[in-house]
């Protein structure tokens, strides 16, 4: 029989034993909870970096979608534009009011030449349908160009130009006789009609634009509105001298008649393409 003495050491044995087990089991559980903690925190970035590559091809996907939008939407207004007739190239010549085909024309040409697809142009007849109370209806996708250039003939008879940058909240206009009172005229009511159809903007910051040339004739207010936008879609700086005013007037004409005939070589080539197609194709009931 054991004694009382050599059962409290028995005991004692038993209880030191039982606490190594103890310390042994929390150190091995301690041991399996950080090494799972460490895997799950692995699989954890890994899924995060998987969830962001996918997130990445995702907006990239849209990106392209709207870039292809724009493109397509771009494509649409050039062939829109109204075809350019001689009396249209006339308006060019020394001292003759630019008309309404030849603005149209020429910020197509500039806006297809230097704005690439992130500028889109309005033709003369948004602000027209806009005074008129009778405002045109528009493409959702328009609002997502970087620029979108305004032409506005002014009481049918003085030109200026409005550019909104859209993700901004930029109204800038370029009024050629720095007059304040006709550009916020403009200005406000354009950007009135813009937060009527984008409802999710608020406000949107008015400017005018008091470093270009200021118009010193009577009937260059048009030419000035085709300089100003070729120096901002340029990023250059907007140089007018009025001794060679005729001489610029000239230049106009001769690229504007350039952008003419490549739309209609353009034209006559899809025709080509959309007739050799129909050839091809075989009516439903052709026998083989």
């Amino acid at each position: 029989m054991r004694t009382v003495s050599s059962k409290r050491r028995y005991r004692q044995k038993q209880t030191a034993a039982a606490k190594t087990r103890m310390e042994i089991y929390e150190e091995a559980q301690e041991k399996f909870v950080k090494e799972n903690e460490t895997e799950m925190e692995k699989l954890f970035e890994s899924r995060q970096e998987e969830e962001s590559q996918e997130r990445k091809e995702e907006l990239l996907k849209e990106a392209r979608k709207r870039i292809t939008e724009e493109m397509e939407e771009h494509r649409n207004y050039v062939n829109k534009i109204p075809e350019i007739f001689t009396k249209d190239l006339e308006s060019l010549d020394d001292k003759n009011y630019i008309n309404d085909g030849i603005i149209t024309s020429g910020l197509a040409m500039l806006a297809n030449a230097h704005g690439s697809v992130r500028t889109f142009c309005f033709t003369t007849r948004f602000y027209s349908a806009l005074v008129a109370n009778k405002p045109l209806r528009l493409r959702t996708g328009i609002w997502n160009f970087e620029e979108i250039l305004i032409p506005v003939n002014y009481a049918d008879r003085h030109w200026m130009l409005c550019r909104y940058l859209p993700r901004h909240n930029l109204m800038v206009s370029y009024e050629p006789y720095r007059n304040e009172k006709v550009s916020k005229k403009v200005a406000d009511l354009i950007v009135a009609y813009i937060r009527n159809v984008r409802e999710q903007v608020i406000f949107i910051e008015i400017q005018s634009e008091h470093q270009f040339p200021i118009q010193k004739d009577t009937t260059s207010c048009g030419l000035y509105v085709l300089e100003y936008a070729r120096a901002f879609l340029e990023k250059r700086k907007c140089n007018i001298n009025i001794q060679e005013i005729s001489e610029l007037r000239k230049r106009w004409r001769e690229e504007i008649d350039n952008f003419r005939k490549e739309r209609e070589e353009d034209h006559k080539r899809k025709s080509g393409d959309q007739d050799k197609t129909k050839q091809v194709k075989k009516p439903k009931n052709a026998i083989n």
